[in-house]
């Protein structure tokens, strides 16, 4: 089968990274280290992110401490 640019992309692509949200549930601005650069949760706001994060060590404090939740995508 020739690969066209059309029936090529249907191909390829494949999803394979879960996500969840990261929910700031304290009253203070949460600024995470992660791999790929800085990220700011303000109070109350939610994020998008890949599954992987949840086992970073400082994601896991807020974890832990209760200043983040976890909610499915």
């Amino acid at each position: 089968m020739a690969y066209t640019s059309k029936n090529f992309l249907r191909k390829s692509w494949k999803r394979e990274k879960t996500s969840f949200y990261l929910k700031n549930v304290s009253a203070k601005h949460i600024a995470l280290h992660l791999p790929s650069g800085l990220l700011r949760i303000d109070r109350g706001q939610r994020v998008r992110i890949v599954s992987e994060a949840q086992e970073l060590p400082e994601v896991q404090q807020y974890l832990q401490q209760g200043d983040l939740i976890i909610e499915e995508a």
